[in-house]
């Protein structure tokens, strides 16, 4: 038996947007400082931005 995907979603002010795109913007140059991988931050990114 197939288990159902549970979505979970954010009612967000314009501000707490705002926050959290800066927050994981930082999180993403801090990630390629390192030379990590960013696919994953960016998916998120784009996600959160649609």
């Amino acid at each position: 038996m197939r288990r159902k995907t549970k979505y979970y979603y954010l009612n967000l002010t314009r501000e707490e947007l705002r926050i959290l795109r800066e927050g994981m913007l930082w999180f993403r140059n801090q990630v390629l400082r390192e030379g990590g991988p960013t696919e994953d931050i960016d998916g998120l990114l784009l996600r959160i931005l649609k």
